[in-house]
């Protein structure tokens, strides 16, 4: 079975970082500052942590080549073979690997098959960063993808086929592991969704990431419909909905709605939609950003702690008697 662990990582920013994975896709949501750049290095076999241990299937790809040519990497930033022509560079990447496959299947797994005589020179590093998911994502049976931020690369990229080919990927039995910090591509992903705060792994989220990254905070709905001025009047005095924004110069034809129950914000425009005979397009709710995020992580850790502590005290109460000293604080 396909398995990678990482125990006790202590590679700045990454702080003791704990982490066993099997065959699936995951996300780890934060920013470069947070460690997702130092992660997939040190998964990748770039590097080798100062403490703890990086293992994949057993073995560490820092010091194993055979590992290593077992995985598919996307870095923050790529550098190509050197050769006269991208299709040339990518034929000289795969005979390092030690792979089959050619240039032509490659770039054709992207649509980027027009690309095959450029420059290596001409590329940008946006292009660069897409030839190489091409590479990553050919590569066949890999034990593990790490990927870093794979839906933010060339426009030429079809991201919905990026997704396609990490759950087959997944599907077949790889660990996929995906940076980002960008909660719209998390979610465009897929899988499961890990929070990284400060080089540490704080907590996970499952779907829907719209209420669960920042559980407790008031939820957006994007409505699409064919008179949002209407709509917006509509809903001015819905006691489920604690704003409306409608700017149709920034956002035509769309209204953001915002309140803290995810089902009566939705039964209130659907309701307010049928009031105003107007029909809804699409709802799309709007994911919060990484800020809050962080902001939810601190909020829980805090309340876990307040209520271990209330345990704590309680289970000390029973255990000395009712007429126990109170040197802690009542809850």
């Amino acid at each position: 079975m396909k398995e990678v662990a990482l125990r006790g990582v202590y590679q700045p920013p990454l702080n003791g970082t704990e982490l066993t994975l099997r065959a699936g896709v995951y996300v780890v949501l934060g920013s470069e500052a947070d460690g997702t750049s130092m992660l997939i290095g040190l998964l990748g076999g770039l590097w080798s942590p100062r403490r703890g241990s990086v293992r994949i299937d057993g073995a560490d790809p820092c010091r194993t080549p055979a590992a290593r040519r077992r995985i598919g990497l996307l870095l923050g930033e790529e550098a190509l073979p050197p050769a006269a022509s991208l299709g040339d560079a990518i034929d000289r990447a795969l005979r390092l690997r030690a792979g089959t496959g050619s240039a032509e299947k490659v770039l054709d797994l992207l649509g980027l098959s027009a690309w095959k005589s450029r420059r290596v020179e001409s590329l940008t590093a946006a292009e660069r960063r897409s030839a190489a998911l091409g590479l990553a994502l050919s590569q066949p049976e890999p034990a593990g993808l790490f990927l870093h931020e794979p839906l933010a690369t060339s426009p030429a990229v079809d991201r919905a086929r990026v997704c396609q080919l990490v759950a087959e990927h997944a599907g077949g039995g790889s660990i996929v592991v995906c940076t980002t910090s960008s909660p719209r591509d998390a979610a465009a992903l897929g899988g499961m969704v890990l929070l990284l705060d400060r080089g540490q792994l704080v907590r996970s989220a499952a779907a829907p990431l719209a209420t669960e990254l920042a559980p407790g905070t008031a939820l957006d709905l994007w409505i699409r419909t064919s008179d949002p001025r209407r709509l917006a009047t509509e809903l001015a005095g819905a006691p489920a909905v604690s704003g409306v924004d409608w700017d149709d110069a920034a956002t035509p034809g769309q209204l953001r709605v915002r309140g803290p129950d995810p089902q009566a914000l939705a039964l209130a425009v659907v309701r307010a939609a049928g009031a105003a005979k107007l029909s809804i397009e699409a709802i799309v709710p709007g994911l919060p950003g990484l800020a809050l995020a962080r902001a939810a992580s601190d909020g829980i850790a805090r309340a876990a702690y307040d209520a271990a502590q209330r345990a704590a005290y309680e289970a000390y109460r029973h255990n000395q008697g009712a007429g126990a000293p109170r040197s802690w604080a009542d809850p």
